[in-house]
C-alpha cells in the first residue's frame, strides 16, 4: 500500500506540474478537523508527498528565515529533541553532508537517514539556494511547526495542570520537553524497584522512550491498557524482539509494562485523566437519555457524535445458481451507550485542536499570512513568516482556553436534557478541580510548537 502510495503521490506531482499553482480543497469531519478532498499528494501526505510539494508563492529568506530553514532541517533529520541553537548547530556542522545530498542524491546518501527522507531530500535543495544566494534566496519550502503530544497540551490546559503543562511544554524552558521520555524514565525507576519475576527483562535500562511513545501519544484517544500491551509489543518487535529483551515470554512482559506505563502516564497527567473521566460520565447520562451528545468548538462548529447500536441485517444473494446469505451490521436507532462513551474523549479533543487551526489561521490571515500547510496540529509556513506564525499558535491557543470549555460543554449538556430531566441532570458528574498553571506562560514558551 506505501509502494501504491508513493507512485500515485509522483504521477500527480508530475501532472499538475507545470501549472503555476494548485490548490487543494478541504472538507471539515463532524468534529470540525479539517482534511483535503485529494488523495496521495496533498499537505497532509506521507512523507513522499509532502517532500513535493512546496509553496507556489516564494518569500525572501532574511535573517529569521535562514534560522527558520536551520530549525526545520534537523527537526526532519530528527534532530528536534534539543533547543533550537542546538539544531542549528547540527546543520551548520552537517552543511557539507546537505549540500553532497543536494548535489548528488543517488550517490551521497546522508538524507536517507533522516526520520523523514523524502522532506529532508527537499529541505537540502532548499539549503543549496541558501548557501549560493544567501538570505536574499526566495524560498518556497513549507517550514512546519508542530505542537508536544498536542492532546495533552489541550488537556493541560482546560484543567490548568501545572506538571502536565510543564511535560508537554505550555510552560518556557530551556530546552523542550520530553513527555514520552519523563513516562519512559518513571516506567523504568518502577520495574528497577519491582520484586515481580515478570518485571525482571524491563530492569536495566530496557524501558526507552520508544516504549512509552505511542501509548502516551494515544492515551487522549481513548486508550487502555490492553491496546498499550499491543503497542509496546510493536515497539519491543522493532527493538529487536526476544533478543532485546532477553526472554521469549514477550507477552507477559509486554503485559506488565503496559500496566506499569498506564500508571506512569497517570503520575504525569493526572488532569487529562480526570477530564476524560469526565467527559465519559457526561456521555453515559446522555446516551442512557436517547440522545447524542452535542457541544458547540470554540470556534463555533457543532459537533453532534451519535453512534447508534447496530442492528443485523440478513442479505440474500443469487449467484452461480446458489443462494447464498450475508449477515451484515446497519445502524439503528437506540444509542449505543459503549460507542458513545469511548469515543467523547478523542472527539471533544479533535474538535478543541480543529479550532486551535481555525483561529491560528484566521490570525495569520489578519497578519499577512497567505500560504499554509496544515495537518491538525502542525502547521507549516514560509520561513519567513515562522515568528508571525509562532506568535498567532500561542495567542490563538490562550485566547481559546481563557473560558472554561467544560464548564460550557456541562451547561450545554444541561440545556440539551431539558428542563424537565431532573434525574438525569443530578446524575452528571461534576467538573474536575482546576490547578495553579498560568496559562498566559505558554505566550512566552518557546518550544509549545516547535
Amino acid at each position: 500500500s506505501r509502494r501504491i502510495g508513493a507512485v500515485r503521490a509522483v504521477q500527480t506531482a508530475v501532472e499538475f506540474a507545470p501549472e503555476e499553482a494548485i490548490y487543494f480543497p478541504h472538507y471539515l469531519d463532524f468534529r470540525g478537523r479539517i482534511y483535503p478532498f485529494a488523495n496521495y499528494l496533498n499537505p497532509q501526505s506521507a512523507d513522499v508527498g509532502r517532500g513535493l510539494l512546496e509553496f507556489a508563492e516564494g518569500k525572501r529568506l532574511g535573517e529569521r528565515g535562514v534560522y527558520w530553514l536551520k530549525v526545520h532541517i534537523a527537526n526532519v533529520f530528527g534532530v528536534d529533541k534539543v533547543s533550537f541553537d542546538e539544531r542549528v548547530r547540527w546543520v551548520d556542522e552537517n552543511a557539507e553532508k546537505l549540500l553532497a545530498s543536494a548535489a548528488s542524491p543517488m550517490d551521497h546518501e546522508f538524507w536517507m537517514t533522516a526520520e523523514n527522507p523524502w522532506q529532508a531530500l527537499a529541505a537540502c535543495f532548499e539549503f543549496a539556494g541558501y548557501t549560493v544566494a544567501g538570505e536574499d534566496y526566495v524560498s518556497h519550502l513549507p517550514i512546519a511547526m508542530d505542537g508536544s503530544c498536542s492532546g495533552l497540551q489541550h488537556y493541560s490546559a482546560m484543567l490548568r495542570d501545572p506538571i502536565g503543562g510543564a511535560a508537554v511544554n505550555l510552560v518556557p524552558a530551556d530546552k523542550p520537553g520530553d513527555i514520552y521520555t519523563l513516562v519512559a524514565n518513571r516506567a523504568q525507576v518502577a520495574a528497577d524497584l519491582s520484586t515481580d519475576a515478570v518485571a525482571a527483562p524491563w530492569k536495566g535500562g530496557k524501558v526507552v522512550r520508544k516504549i512509552a511513545k505511542q501509548p502516551t501519544m494515544t492515551l487522549c484517544y481513548a486508550a487502555t491498557v490492553f491496546g498499550m500491551q499491543g503497542q509496546i509489543r510493536k515497539a519491543v518487535d522493532s527493538l529487536g524482539g526476544e533478543a532485546y529483551l532477553g526472554t521469549p515470554d514477550l507477552r507477559p512482559a509486554c503485559t506488565y509494562m503496559a500496566k506499569v506505563v498506564w500508571d506512569s502516564i497517570g503520575e504525569v497527567v493526572v488532569a487529562a485523566r480526570d477530564a476524560m473521566k469526565f467527559l465519559k460520565g457526561v456521555a453515559r447520562v446522555v446516551s442512557t437519555a436517547g440522545l447524542p451528545v452535542r457541544w458547540t468548538a470554540p470556534s463555533g462548529f457543532v459537533v453532534v457524535q451519535a453512534y447508534r447500536k447496530l442492528d443485523a441485517k440478513r442479505v440474500h444473494v443469487h449467484f452461480g445458481g446458489q443462494l447464498i446469505q450475508f449477515v451484515i451490521e446497519v445502524e439503528g436507532k437506540e444509542m449505543d451507550t459503549r460507542r458513545q462513551q469511548s469515543g467523547v474523549a478523542p472527539n471533544f479533543v479533535h474538535s478543541l485542536d480543529a479550532s486551535h487551526l481555525m483561529a491560528t489561521i484566521d490570525l495569520g490571515a489578519q497578519n499577512g499570512l497567505t500560504s499554509w500547510a496544515c495537518i491538525h496540529d502542525s502547521i507549516g509556513v514560509h520561513a519567513a513568516d515562522v515568528d508571525v506564525l509562532g506568535a498567532c499558535i500561542r495567542t490563538a491557543f490562550v485566547e481559546q482556553y481563557m473560558p472554561d470549555v467544560l464548564a460550557r460543554l456541562r451547561e450545554e449538556i444541561v440545556e440539551q436534557l431539558g428542563p424537565d430531566a431532573f434525574d438525569k441532570i443530578a446524575e452528571l458528574p461534576e467538573l474536575p478541580p482546576k490547578g495553579t498553571l498560568e496559562l498566559e506562560q505558554v505566550l512566552d514558551s518557546p518550544y509549545f510548537f516547535a
